[in-house]
């Protein structure tokens, strides 16, 4: 198929350049001081009629003349004055300071610049709309799809501005534009052909609704999740991150419908060459350039050329679709080891853990996600100063996360270019960084604070390991498996994009398939249980510091100490069993086994699918012992602990 755009259907190429070629009259437009303001209740009777039917080609064309208008009247307004006279149809929206700063830029804006611009208009407008009904403690829609089909927005906006919004972002076979441009479907070249006159008419939007709500009222309570996402950033070290490397000069290296995006990566380039740096534009850049280049290397090693484009017929291969495997279903032929394998050696296995971290992982930051709903907004206040708007500049919160993920993207971009791999600079800051947000990387964490703190706990009351390491079998659940293995923090990295493509290969997701045959449902469980025995342990500290450091105990207290002691043994034992048990979990449930393949974890990981009964009941008496042990800590029930040892670990059979 010759395709007019080097991502986009021809549908959608066909709609997002239309109002570049409908040749308008300018001088037949009257134009006075809010010509930019849709009236959607006036709207031409054919234009309700297209947009109702779905007829998107149809409805551009008629509105040409209003979105034509909406240019020549807004161009020429400086942001100052469109603040200053027009203040209150901003109210409704999250970040006034936001919308000012990026009409400000349009019009000198190239078309990286204009990426950059709709992107962060397109996140301002969702997470704008989606808190005008908003409740505490209410279920609201929070996508741009569920919103649009929301009756309180509905009601509120009245249906021939939903019809419009439908236009602009609603389903797949309309202008898509949110969806388009955060995945990467949108080129540098397709914004050339777009013109000048279209970037105008979402900016109109923002005012006609503000224009249609002036009178009306709405809510604007919905908090930001900047607060949460902040302290996450935190916890993201990039100390060790160089930033020397030209993007431009390793996508001049890619295929053709690479270097289709080269405007956009030197565009990054520029901008971490600036001071300072404007990181939230990079970031934003970054994650498009992150999810085209992903995308096609998704779609070579899979076989599946077509993967590449969008389409109205199936649904898009998105950057969170490959990191969850969820675009795996997408593909018309079945999936294979293979496939998995050519990805893996594609891209960097380092960066795509780091991805699944911070992009994908359920209490991770979720940066893409979060950024692209608007979610993370900061509320500023706007000063007129010498015909400028003055406002805080909010970059250097994004700091951690561009520097970050740039590294990511140089690390695939040279994993998957065609220069000779011996000339690459190994990027020394991946051993660094440890996975905190991703199932696995809590797993390894928890098992390892679980580890200290008994090596603490055994310090404090005298004991060593070393006495009791082999007092209770494994051989019930494990009954070939090797004792000697050991894991750390520092394997994760290099195990967690080879462990997830595994688990996207075992055929346990059919309803008949017992949860405990599942890695991620393991490990999701595991995580809670885990954390339960390291709040024991370190409860149990807390009591042995507490009762040693008293001089004056009653001969009650001193039985009772006694007794608390021959616990401690106990809880030692069981403690270093737990550890045993879940480093044999993490080898052969799991798959962690380091310097294996995928094929060769698969064949670990299928070898021991038998004992779904046994692995269900193991991990669910674990869970109901880490509650137990808890409550006896708390209450000194010292008899309740020893009497449950007594049957262990034949309870746990």
């Amino acid at each position: 198929m010759n395709r007019p755009s080097p991502f986009l259907s021809p549908h959608a190429h066909s709609l997002l350049t239309r109002s570049k070629y409908n040749d308008l009259i300018t001088r037949d437009l009257r134009l006075h001081s809010e010509s930019f303001i849709i009236d959607f209740d006036k709207l031409e009777p054919s234009v309700i009629t297209a947009l109702s039917d779905h007829s998107y080609e149809v409805a551009l064309d008629l509105l040409q003349p209003d979105i034509q208008r909406c240019y020549l009247s807004l161009h020429c307004k400086s942001a100052c004055a469109l603040y200053t006279e027009f203040f209150e149809l901003l109210v409704w929206l999250s970040d006034c300071a936001e919308f000012i700063d990026l009409f400000e830029r349009l019009s000198e804006s190239g078309p990286s610049e204009k990426l950059v611009i709709m992107l962060r208009l397109f996140a301002l407008v969702e997470f704008s709309l989606g808190r005008l009904y908003w409740e505490p403690q209410k279920h609201c829609a929070n996508t741009m799809k569920s919103l649009l089909l929301a009756p309180e927005l509905k009601k509120l906006l009245g249906p021939n501005c939903i019809l419009v919004l439908e236009l602009l972002f609603g389903p797949v076979n309309s202008m898509n534009l949110r969806n388009l441009f955060w995945h990467g479907f949108v080129s540098p070249c397709d914004i050339e052909e777009m013109g000048s006159a279209f970037f105008y008419f979402p900016f109109a939007i923002v005012l006609s609704i503000g224009k249609l709500l002036q009178y009306r009222e709405f809510n604007t309570a919905r908090p930001s999740r900047s607060s949460e996402f902040l302290l996450q950033q935190a916890s993201l070290d990039c100390s060790n991150i160089c930033s020397g490397v030209l993007l431009a000069d390793l996508v001049a290296a890619h295929p053709a419908y690479i270097t289709s995006f080269s405007a956009y990566f030197e565009f990054i380039d520029h901008l971490f060459s600036v001071n300072p740096i404007p990181y939230l534009d990079a970031l934003c850049v970054i994650l498009v350039c992150l999810s085209m280049i992903l995308r096609c290397e998704f779609a070579s090693a899979f076989d599946w050329l077509d993967g590449r484009y969008s389409s109205e017929e199936r649904f898009f291969v998105t950057i969170d679709g490959i990191l969850q495997f969820e675009a795996v279903d997408l593909i018309p032929h079945p999936a294979t080891v293979t496939h998995f394998e050519s990805f893996a050696s594609s891209v960097n296995i380092h960066a795509m853990a780091v991805l699944c971290d911070i992009l994908s992982a359920e209490n991770g930051p979720r940066i893409r996600d979060r950024l692209s709903h608007g979610e993370l907004w900061f509320s500023r206040s706007i000063q007129v100063v010498d015909n400028s708007c003055i406002f805080e500049r909010v970059d250097h919160h994004f700091r951690n996360s561009a520097e970050l993920l740039r590294s990511c993207l140089v690390s695939i971009l040279e994993s998957s270019s065609k220069l000779n791999q011996d000339s690459v600079v190994p990027h020394r800051w991946f051993p660094d960084y440890i996975p905190v947000f991703h199932p696995i990387g809590i797993f390894v964490l928890e098992v390892s604070q679980i580890n200290s703190s008994l090596e603490e706990f055994l310090t404090l009351t005298n004991q060593k390991t070393d006495a009791f390491q082999c007092r209770f079998s494994l051989e019930f659940w494990f009954p070939s498996a090797s004792l000697g293995f050991t894991f750390c923090q520092s394997i994760v990295i290099d195990q967690l994009w080879l462990m997830v493509s595994t688990w996207s290969l075992l055929k346990t997701d059919s309803p008949g398939v017992n949860w405990s045959l599942r890695p991620a449902a393991i490990v999701n469980r595991l995580n809670i249980v885990l954390l339960k025995y390291l709040n024991a342990l370190q409860e149990m500290a807390k009591v042995v510091r507490r009762v040693y450091s008293r001089s004056d105990l009653s001969s009650r207290q001193l039985a009772s100490k006694d007794r608390m002691e021959t616990c401690i043994k106990n809880l030692g034992e069981y403690y270093c069993w737990l550890i045993q048990l879940t480093t044999l979990i993490w080898f052969y449930w799991l798959g962690g086994a380091a310097g294996s393949s995928i094929r060769e974890k698969l064949d670990v990981l299928s070898s021991q699918v038998a004992p779904s009964v046994s692995r269900d009941r193991l991990i669910g008496r674990l869970d109901r012992t880490s509650d137990k042990l808890h409550m006896w800590i708390k209450k000194s029930k010292w008899e309740s602990i020893n009497s449950f040892f007594e049957t262990f670990p034949s309870y746990f059979v």
